[in-house]
């Protein structure tokens, strides 16, 4: 076993995150691990409820670690912050609202042994989705997940995923404690958005490599519509700020940039202007199109060059 003690670290903000905690520590508990902690840090949390839930497992469990931070950090201080915490010098970052696939539930997979047993400073294990598609077919995060997962095969398919950053989120992925101390998040990015594709960037600027391994989490719960919208905006206007560091890195900017080359701003911004409302109405609505998510989202990019 190359890994023998381990930091599992859980960023957490208005998410219930109890049963991963469990099923992480059996986990833990089940792979061999000389020692291990798991550290939830709240982030903000205004739920009590909530609070009392993630407090009440983690009281409950031997090293297992509740930090209860009245005021939001911002998701990439927050990953600091856990990381100057851990103990140990192997880092495991989960989302608190990432699950485990049925396969570790089923016993037919362990999901700590991939992290454990290969080699590297930067392991990222992505991410499924497992969800009722009856129940979430109106559901504008679940179609858009389901897109990109879809997107991600076809790209592995090919070997277009192999070191590529651009793919790569931090909702799952191991790294060495030295590395992350030496590259960490940004914490000038207060708003929502794009704080691991920038984590990501500079990363690969700074020559650390990336593996990719088959070891997901289940995405399988998804914010209302209106709320994935009002945080979908938030992140572009993140981008926009960001737009001469993600140069290169981000398919949005890239659309943007071709936009503008051929001169088309001006007619796509009046098109914009005159339909936004209906379109962030049918994305807000019952039966939400991907095709006008994406049209919606480079409209707003564009129009926060007149701002």
């Amino acid at each position: 076993m190359i890994r023998q003690e381990l930091s599992i670290l859980i960023p957490a903000y208005n998410s219930v995150c109890a049963r991963l905690v469990r099923e992480l520590h059996a986990e833990s508990l089940k792979a061999g691990l000389t020692d291990f902690e798991i550290i939830v840090a709240e982030d903000g949390t205004t739920n009590r409820k909530t609070l009392g839930c993630n407090a009440s497992v983690a009281r409950k469990l031997d090293r297992v670690r509740h930090l209860v931070f009245p005021e939001n950090h911002g998701r990439a201080a927050v990953r600091n912050l856990l990381a100057r915490e851990a103990r140990f010098d192997w880092l495991l970052f989960v989302d608190s609202h990432m699950m485990l696939p049925a396969a570790c539930s089923e016993r037919t997979h362990s999901f700590l042994k991939p992290y454990l047993l290969t080699e590297g400073p930067l392991l990222y294990g992505g991410y499924v989705v497992e969800a009722d598609a009856a129940c979430w077919k109106g559901n504008l995060r679940y179609q858009y997940e389901v897109a990109s997962a879809n997107i991600n095969e076809q790209d592995a398919r090919y070997g277009r995923l192999s070191d590529d950053y651009r793919h790569f989120h931090t909702a799952n992925f191991l790294i060495a404690r030295e590395v992350m101390l030496a590259h960490p998040f940004d914490e000038t990015l207060h708003r929502y958005g794009y704080e691991d594709d920038l984590f990501g960037r500079e990363l690969a600027a700074a020559g650390i490599p990336l593996i990719r391994i088959d070891n997901p989490l289940a995405f399988s719960s998804f914010e209302p519509n209106t709320a994935f919208m009002a945080k979908t905006e938030e992140a572009l206007s993140s981008l926009y700020s960001l737009r001469g560091r993600m140069a290169g890195f981000s398919r949005l900017l890239w659309w943007a940039r071709l936009v503008e080359v051929f001169r088309l701003s001006a007619p796509f911004l009046y098109i914009y202007n005159r339909c936004n409302k209906k379109w962030r109405a049918n994305l807000c609505g019952n039966s939400p199109s991907l095709l006008l998510f994406q049209l919606y989202k480079l409209g707003f990019y564009l129009s926060l060059k007149g701002t």
